[in-house]
Order: C-alpha cells, then sequence, then structure tokens
C-alpha cells in the first residue's frame, strides 16, 4: 500500500515535472489517499499494540496481586474479603478470598456485603490527602467547599 501510494506521488510529480497531458490532480488525489490510508493503518497497528501490552501488564499485575493477597490472607488469618483493582481502563482485577459466612460455609464473593465499620476513615483521609498534595483540594478550607 505504501509503495503504491509512493509510485502514485512520484509518477504525479514525474508528470509535473514533463508536462504529461494525464489527469495530474486525480493521480496526486490517488496517491494521497493512499498515503492516508496507510498512515490510518499503521495508528490502528500502534493502538492495538499498546492496548495488547496494556492487558499484558494487566494480566500480569493481577497474576502478582493473587499471589500476593493468597499470602496475606494465610499470614492474618483473614476470614473473608473481596478486593478490586482498577486503572484508568478500569477494573482488571477483582477476586474474594475466604467466607462471607464461616459458620454455614459460604464464600466469599462479589456481592458480598462488608461492614467496614472505621476503617472507612482512614480511607477517606488518605484519599485526601493524596488530593491536597496534588493540589485539588485545600485541606484548611471548609468542608462546604469541597462540593462546589
Amino acid at each position: 500500500m505504501l509503495r503504491r501510494g509512493l509510485c502514485l506521488l512520484l509518477t504525479a510529480a514525474l508528470c509535473l515535472t514533463t508536462g504529461c497531458v494525464a489527469d495530474r490532480a486525480a493521480m496526486q488525489a490517488e496517491a494521497e489517499q493512499a498515503l492516508l490510508a496507510q498512515q490510518e493503518e499503521t495508528l490502528r497497528q500502534e493502538e492495538a499494540e499498546r492496548r495488547a501490552r496494556q492487558e499484558e501488564r494487566r494480566r500480569q499485575a493481577g497474576e502478582v496481586l493473587h499471589a500476593e493477597m493468597e499470602e496475606i490472607c494465610r499470614k492474618y488469618q483473614v476470614v473473608g474479603m473481596s478486593l478490586a483493582v482498577f486503572d484508568e481502563e478500569g477494573v482488571f482485577y477483582r477476586q474474594s478470598y475466604g467466607y462471607a459466612d464461616v459458620k454455614a460455609g459460604i464464600p466469599a464473593g462479589e456481592d458480598t456485603i462488608y461492614r467496614a465499620a472505621s476503617v472507612s476513615k482512614c480511607v477517606t483521609a488518605l484519599l485526601a490527602l493524596d488530593l491536597a498534595s496534588e493540589g485539588k483540594i485545600d485541606p484548611e478550607a471548609p468542608l462546604t467547599r469541597l462540593g462546589r
């Protein structure tokens, strides 16, 4: 495709310099179309390669996370938990560990409801500190201004 576009472009250039009577505008337009099509195909291929690399990174991260979480659950005798990890493309890892109800033998799952108690306060504070360090919120501002 690229060769064809270049040949057409060279032919059009040759006609322009030698005074060829052929339809120069049509030949040049055809050559430009061929080059544009090649560029679009190259962009599609690059995007597909980028997505494939990202999917591989996500898959590898999921494997590492799974092994680490299994170890953490064993080490700390976690009764049950669910984990979802996401990036700019969305959730790429989700897994539940242990039990939703140990006595009944019901395994934890995506729909398991957990009692977070005061843990959510710590998570919220960490996220607020991250936003403040990025300059997205002012930790000294009244809370009423955060919603605006």
